[in-house]
């Protein structure tokens, strides 16, 4: 009978512990994906800024497009900036995703550039041997 007993407070103890642990990865994934989400809407943000710095229509119109594309509003960012504003460690986390996808996304625009002929010299240059 003290065998029983043994075995069932050594399965539950295991089960709390695997539920402990199990909850603990949950959430950290949670947050994790949280913060890939903001820091994603934050960084495309940053990058259609300036790349429609002279144009704030145009910049307007993809803002409200990457936000709904991360599903996300303005009024979303402001709290989520409220509630990391009091744990630093948390907003800096945040700032590294931000700067690594913001280094991806503009080296992503300078291979784009590089890629795209210039035709004005073609064009030019077909005028003149006419």
């Amino acid at each position: 009978m003290s065998f029983w007993r043994i075995l069932i407070v050594v399965v539950l103890i295991a089960a709390g512990v695997l539920g402990f642990f199990y909850i603990r990865d949950r959430r950290a994934a949670e947050k994790k994906a949280e913060y890939y989400r903001f820091a994603g809407a934050i960084a495309e943000t940053s990058v259609a800024a300036e790349l429609y710095r002279n144009h704030p229509d145009s910049f307007l119109i993809a803002r409200d497009s990457i936000l709904k594309g991360y599903a996300l509003t303005l009024e979303d960012i402001a709290a989520f900036r409220a509630r990391l504003d009091k744990d630093g460690l948390q907003w800096e986390k945040v700032w590294n995703l931000v700067d690594s996808i913001n280094d991806s996304l503009v080296k992503i625009q300078l291979e784009r550039l590089k890629t795209v002929k210039d035709t004005t010299s073609d064009s030019l240059t077909k005028k003149a041997s006419k």
